[in-house]
This record gives structure tokens, sequence and C-alpha cells, in this order.
């Protein structure tokens, strides 16, 4: 930083002609000259700044794996809490569990309540079906402002993780509040539902998102099946129509149909009975 050196050895020479290439080529806009000097990464210099540069080469060329590698190198000269917890997530996106687990303990040790920290290791719990430590993570990770939405859905699963349906069904319902056309908020409150046989509120949420996102076919079969078992026949069978007419051959129709038609059958005896 403070003197400039002469590049006489040419080991050293050789590692900054990788870095000539890469931005002479980036310059114009030569992407795939570009990322074959990436994959030369371990033959870089040492130079945190130059390998942090190298990461965000990779991020911005969607080459995740390259990124890590060079994120990996620049660390090992220094690193922040953020950074640690940037190589952390993507260690846990290409499945490192245990690098991922690696950085995000040296980082929580620097910074305990870093809150995409405690996210990403309530989410390195999810995967090892430590539900209980995974739902404390991220309350805490909640607490400590991280994503919303993210940590509710982790309370949510986690609760689903340990058999605990009613305080899945809470955290979901949340999510929906905040955005009620999450589908997969949707997908999760149904199991979380079903598990709790609460179908007259299960067929008012998914009623609901239909209405809205009345294209989402799978939802429409979930929302007929709820019905049914709420004894709702013709709602149910309206449904079966609908998708039959959108889509006649949606998977479950056949069944869907049989389902229905039984239930019918047991309603025309039970009024005849009567």
């Amino acid at each position: 930083a403070t003197q400039v050196v002469p590049l006489t050895d040419v080991r050293d020479r050789a590692a900054w002609a990788h870095v000539a290439a890469a931005q002479a080529a980036a310059l114009k806009k030569d992407w795939e000259a570009v990322k074959r000097e990436l994959q030369f990464m371990d033959e870089w210099p040492n130079d945190r700044l130059v390998l942090l540069w190298g990461s965000r080469v990779a991020e911005r060329l969607k080459e995740p794996v390259c990124r890590a590698r060079f994120l990996a190198r620049a660390l090992e000269l220094g690193a922040t809490t953020d950074e640690r917890i940037s190589l952390a997530r993507l260690l846990l996106e290409q499945g490192d569990v245990v690098g991922a687990e690696q950085q995000l303990g040296a980082a929580l040790r620097l910074q305990a309540d870093h809150a995409e920290g405690l996210l990403l290791q309530g989410v390195l719990c999810m995967q090892r079906e430590q539900y209980g430590e995974a739902e404390s993570l991220f309350a805490r990770a909640l607490k400590a402002s991280a994503d919303r939405r993210k940590c509710l859905m982790g309370m949510g699963m986690a609760a689903m993780g340990r058999s605990y349906p009613q305080g899945a069904w809470e955290k979901f319902c949340e999510v929906l509040v905040d955005q009620p056309d999450d589908a997969e908020a949707i997908h999760w409150l149904l199991r979380a539902g079903t598990a709790q046989n609460r179908w007259e509120e299960l067929s008012r949420y998914l009623e609901s998102y239909v209405r809205r996102n009345p294209g989402d076919l799978a939802v429409r079969f979930a929302l007929a099946g709820v019905w049914l078992r709420a004894d709702r026949v013709e709602e149910s069978r309206r449904e079966l129509e609908t998708i039959r007419a959108l889509n006649p051959q949606f998977d479950g129709l056949a069944e869907l149909e049989q389902a229905i038609a039984r239930k019918e059958a047991m309603q025309t005896v039970s009024a005849a009975e009567e």
C-alpha cells in the first residue's frame, strides 16, 4: 500500500499475469476468456483484495464454485464476519455442510447475535433434524432482525419436525398475514392443518388464495380435498370440475372423482334413512 516494488520473481509475475489477463478480457467483454482465467484461481496471487475481486467477478458470471474458492482464499488472509457468513451460505448451497459449519462457527464467535449467521445455523440444524435447536435459532434470528419470512417459515417447519403442528400453524399464518399469496406458506399450512383436522379454517385460507391465484391447480386440488373432508361435497365437486376444465390430465382427478362419488352415495343413503 505504501511502496511500488518490481515483480522480479517469475512466480509472482505468472500469478499476476492471470489477474491482468482476466481484467483485459473483462474490458473486451470476453466473458468466456474471463471464466477460463477464473479456473486458475489457485495460481492467482495471495492478495486479499484481488481475490475478493475475483470472487465478485465469479458471482457476476454465475460461477458459484469459483466464487467460493476465491472467497475461501481471501478469508485465509483476513476475514470480516459478513464475509464468513457469505462463504458459509455459498458452501451450504453447494452441499458442503462441514465447511459451512466451520465458517459459521468462526463468524458467530466474533458476533454471537449476527442475524444471518443465526438463520443459517438454524438451517444447518434442520438438516441434522435438530428441530428444537433450529426453532430456537430461528427465533433468535428474528429478534436480531433477520428476514422475517425466512425466520417464520423456519420456525414453522421446525415445529412440524418436532410434531407440534399447532405451533407450526401459527407461524405459517403469520407469514400469510404478511404475504397472502405465498405458495410455499400455503403448502406448509396445509400440512399443519391436515395434522390437526382443521378443515374449515384450511378451506378459508385455500379458497381465498385460489380466488387470487386461479391458475394454481395444485392448491385447487388440495382445496377440493379439504372441502371433501369437511363434508362440503358440492364445493368439492365444483372444484373438481373446474380443474378438469382447465387441465383434464391433472394427476389425481380420477381418485378424487371416486372419493367424491363415495361421499355422495353415503349422503344419499343417509338422507333416505332419515
